[in-house]
């Protein structure tokens, strides 16, 4: 029966060396939606969200594998050895290499760290080491077949053996074998079929696929959701940490879990007290009466690590620790968190935390509220997830007093395993959530941050505010573990091209929210500016060109149909100002004009009071005004920009900013975002398969001797194969100015486009954005415009001349296709002349080293936050 793709190894043990001279079809590009995390040991999810650990099969795990032989009925073991054997030959079989040929072996195990037990196996073995197919089969735990091992192991042993020179994975089987059968069908690849009797032959390339990224972010995604539902959704509660003077941060927590409404069970838990806050105590959580989904510790540090074993016993599957004293605590601490996080993912229990203000789920079959909030949220449509619980709490606030509803919220703490990623993936289903927000520090895997940000973007805002950006930002923070820190550029790079909303403060990051949860999408860049005041309106309008949107003047007859509608009103152009005595009936006609008025796309109106004399009521009075227009026209964005702040009282509740600056900023981030939807499906331009075959003939001559740098000739048939010339070496100085555009060799967005302004006589580049490879059609058109709008690109007239960003694109494309077509890339650089006419030039091209393998291994399904 099934079980899990194997790693390679030569003969069992440590896992093999790459065979030297070859690449794997899984490029860094084509693989960036797999996780982060060594293919041969990791810690795993099932498809029922529970833990447990894959790594190699070595010789020592002889007596669990003839104790996993043994547990399955000898039906079972037929079907994987095609005849029937004994445990005891059939482990030492699995142990044995073939002469001259290479057995590999992976292994699926749960249960008490000291106490393992093998759940599943799986192996590839080929005959020589010079073949490049090979056989697969794998054997899973009757108990555990359907739950997702076979699948798993099949995904690891395919990425595995690829970096090997392995090409195709071939089995055979019993036709009876319907389970292992299914894994191959469901893999995603183009598996062959054939039939001689009782047996069946499956056989499949392994080619780095749409189609296998996709089953795998599917099984990932169900797994991973599964594994959240006893933290997020839990049927009971245990607390441990409340006292009976009622004033520690354990009874915060009481106080917010009793007046939620859980729909759960609550249970407190006190060694000496019999009832807190008048409900009944337990002296420990195994004295607790029936199940336990979800455990809540605000106890001292050291005391967290004991009662993880309590709640394994009990069968909890989720662990929230609200206590500090770990990795950000120092040395100490982060040997405690390092034990704590070994001890939970040992024992299949998901950690939130430590150093964590907690989890909220507002849903109404849940209503939890296990958090120290001072002030507790209603439900509503956003989903917040924060590596700073502090600043949440300020951020939680300022919702509630727009009256902006949370459903769901989760302090990360220290991210030490529940992280962003396993969050969004949760909260993407649910069609209540309409914009989900991030507040973020680091990264535990950036790329498979961005393929999840990508396709989650593409149905509802994900607003993001990455602190940490400068020196002295990661020196404040330097009391939190900072894995996975990424630079400036690097995070420009990782937002830019996965839809991400990137804001820069709090107030953007709300008020950008609000705007999409409560306006229509602006189907455009033409916004009608409407104000009673000149000051306000050109305010606004400066604003909204800086960021991209434009104030167009108004064609004579949208003009005169305005003074016939309003005589004798002042500017008619755009702004359109309605004079200091505009009242809410000037107002309420001027937006009845604007809504149905085909040339603008949206409407900002400024509202600045002049009279202390009745502002409450004028305000309010112009606030139904714009609801009344809003019903009218529910397709036609409007924002409302005052100092009067209307607060939660309206209708319908629509946006408003209290300054022309932050309602451009929102409008401006919210026109990006459309945009991108509007291309974020844009599949990666892919080379004519003749051309491929050349790229991958140069690959594995270049790889043959061990990989490295092309020599002159193979870096001219390189880049007359993708439209370039090659030129004569990156140390050249520049005679005029030069985009220089270089791959470099290793870092955690592998492959990463990097571009700099070099000039004549100066000694350093000038850096400029950089873009994760490979780019779609729309990125990389997209290339030209952004480096133009860079200082130095306006003052070389970047986007003044056609011909340039023609050439421009090109070069991007044309690199892009080596990121997507070369496995073993490495590195390159190439140079763009900006004085001279003609393509870019492909000055070096580095591939292979370590025998073939990309500097940033591929990855494969694990929990790294």
């Amino acid at each position: 029966m099934p079980s899990e793709p194997p790693s390679d190894e030569a003969g069992a043990g440590a896992p093999p060396a790459p065979t030297s001279g070859v690449g794997s079809p899984f490029s860094p590009a084509r693989a960036a939606g797999l996780p982060q995390g060594p293919l041969e040991d990791s810690q795993v999810l099932l498809r029922d969200g529970q833990s447990a650990h894959l790594r190699a099969l070595g010789p020592a795990d002889l007596p669990l594998l003839v104790d996993f032989l043994r547990r399955l009925a000898p039906e079972t073991r037929a079907e994987r050895f095609l005849a029937a054997v004994a445990p005891e030959v059939a482990a030492a079989s699995l142990l044995r290499a073939p002469p001259g040929g290479e057995r590999f072996g992976l292994i699926i195990l749960v249960g008490e760290p000291d106490q393992p037990r093998i759940i599943a196996h799986g192996e590839y073995v080929r005959g020589s080491r010079l073949e490049d197919s090979a056989e697969v089969a794998f054997l899973v735990d009757e108990s555990y077949q359907g739950r997702g091992p076979g699948t798993l192991l099949l995904e690891r042993l395919v990425l595995l053996a690829a970096h090997r020179g392995i090409r195709r994975f071939w089995a055979e089987t019993l036709r009876q074998n319907r389970a292992m059968l299914e894994v191959f069908r469901a893999s995603g690849f183009e598996v062959s079929e054939s039939s001689r009797g009782a047996d069946v032959e499956v056989s499949f390339p392994l080619a780095g696929s749409p189609a296998f990224l996709a089953r795998y972010e599917l099984r990932e995604k169900v797994a991973t959701v599964a594994s959240l539902a006893p933290l997020l959704a839990p049927r009971s509660v245990v607390l441990l940490g409340a006292s009976r003077e009622g004033r520690g941060l354990g009874d915060r927590l009481l106080r917010n879990l009793l007046s939620s409404g859980f729909r759960g069970e609550v249970h407190l838990v006190h060694p000496g007290a019999r009832s807190l806050a008048g409900r009944p105590t337990y002296p420990s959580l195994e004295e607790v009466p029936g199940p336990v989904d979800l455990v809540v510790l605000s106890l001292p540090a050291p005391q967290v690590l004991s009662l993880v074993d309590a709640c394994a016993r009990k069968g909890a599957r989720a662990l929230v620790v609200v206590s500090a004293g770990f990795a950000e605590s120092g040395p100490e601490g982060r040997e405690r968190e390092r034990s704590l996080v070994e001890r939970v993912r040992g024992r299949g229990i998901r950690l939130l935390g430590p150093a964590s203000l907690g989890v909220l789920d507002l849903s109404p079959a849940v209503r939890l509220n296990a958090t120290l909030l001072p002030f507790p949220p209603s439900d509503g449509p956003l989903a917040l997830a924060s590596q700073s619980g502090v600043l949440a709490v300020g951020v939680l606030d300022r919702a509630r007093q727009r009256d902006l509803g949370v459903r769901y919220f989760a302090s990360l703490g220290n991210k030490a395993d529940v992280s962003s990623n396993d969050l969004l993936q949760y909260w993407e289903d649910d069609p209540e959530v309409r914009v989900l927000l991030l507040y973020l520090e680091s990264f535990g895997n950036p790329r498979r941050f961005a393929r999840l940000a990508r396709r989650i973007g593409r149905r509802k805002p994900l607003v993001a505010l990455k602190s940490m950006r400068t020196a002295s930002g990661a020196r404040a923070a330097s009391g939190h573990p900072r894995r996975g820190s990424l630079g400036e550029t690097e995070v420009e790079a990782l937002f830019r091209p996965s839809g991400v909303v990137r804001v820069e403060t709090l107030d953007e990051a709300l008020n950008v929210s609000e705007l999409f949860i409560r306006s229509p999408p602006l189907p455009g860049p033409r916004i009608l500016v409407l104000s009673n005041a000149t000051g306000p309106g050109v305010v606004a309008t400066d604003a909204l060109e800086r960021e991209g949107l434009r104030v167009p003047e108004l064609s004579p007859e949208a003009q005169a149909s305005f003074q016939r509608l309003l005589p004798g009103t002042g500017v008619t152009s755009n702004p359109v100002m309605l004079g200091i005595d505009a009242d809410p009936e000037r107002y309420a006609r001027a937006l009845r004009w604007a809504g149905a008025l085909p040339e603008v796309d949206g409407v900002l109106v400024l509202w600045t009071p002049l009279d202390p004399q009745g502002v409450l009521d004028t305000g309010q009075a112009l606030w139904h005004a714009l609801e009344e227009a809003r019903r009218e026209f529910p397709h036609r964005p409007i924002l409302w920009v005052s100092p009067f702040q209307p607060g939660p009282g309206s209708p319908t509740g629509g946006p408003f900013c209290a300054f022309p600056e932050g309602a451009a900023r929102a409008w401006g981030l919210s026109w990006q975002y459309y945009r991108w939807r509007e291309t974020s499906g844009a599949e990666i331009p892919a080379l004519p398969p003749e051309l491929r075959e050349r790229l991958e003939g140069l690959e594995q001559a270049v790889l043959a001797r061990g990989g490295g740098a092309l020599d002159p000739s193979e870096l001219s048939r390189l880049a007359e194969g993708i439209g370039l010339r090659s030129g004569p070496g990156p140390e050249r100085a520049p005679e005029h100015p030069e985009l220089r555009f270089r791959v470099p060799e290793a870092g955690a967005l592998h492959p990463l486009l990097t571009v700099s302004l070099a000039l004549p006589s100066v000694p350093r580049e000038i850096a400029g954005p950089a873009w994760l490879l490979p780019l779609s059609a729309p990125e990389a058109e997209e290339l030209p415009e952004l480096l133009a709008s860079t200082a130095w690109g306006r003052a070389l007239g970047l986007g003044e001349a056609p011909e340039r960003a023609a050439l421009l694109q090109e070069c991007a494309q044309a690199l892009s296709h080596l990121a997507q077509e070369l496995p073993s890339l490495l590195s390159l650089s190439a140079r763009l002349d900006l004085g001279a006419a003609g393509p870019a030039e492909l000055l070096s091209v580095r591939l292979g080293g370590r025998g073939g393998v990309p500097p940033a291994p591929l990855s494969a399904p694990g929990r790294t936050p």
